[in-house]
């Protein structure tokens, strides 16, 4: 399955994009962008393969693999484990992504079910998976 993410709009400490699937298009949100660096900025651009991932904090999800970015705690990558997870605001996240049906008047993802279903539904089909993401870097 390949996903599609367009980074739309910058809110300071986070970005909003639009997320187009399968399943349809819905919001996203991410960190904004602070150079790659690990734990507090967004992914580069690109195009990512999908891994599954059972980590000890989020379980039964999708893990982010390609340029720098690795999916689990192998050396030599500037990156590691960003994921798919459920958030309403971008400090929740680090350096991962969540995905909503609606943006609050505060900024804040809504209807973050959506998160869930795309990792469902990525769960219930053959790979591979992969996910690309365009637009502004933040």
């Amino acid at each position: 399955m390949n996903l599609n993410l367009s980074r739309v709009l910058n809110l300071g400490g986070g970005i909003i994009g639009r997320l187009h699937s399968p399943l349809g298009i819905c919001w996203s949100l991410e960190r904004g962008w602070h150079n790659n660096t690990p734990w507090i900025s967004c992914v580069p651009m690109g195009r990512y393969r999908l891994v599954p991932h059972d980590g000890t904090k989020y379980k039964d999800t999708f893990a982010l693999e390609g340029g720098s970015v690795s999916a689990g705690e192998r050396g030599g990558f500037h990156r590691t484990t960003c994921v798919f997870h459920i958030a309403t605001e971008p400090n929740q996240l680090a350096g991962c992504i969540a995905f909503g049906t609606f943006i609050r008047p505060d900024g804040r993802l809504g209807g973050t079910g959506e998160t869930a279903k795309i990792i469902e539904r990525l769960q219930s089909e053959t790979g591979p998976h992969w996910l690309d993401i365009t637009g502004a870097k933040g």
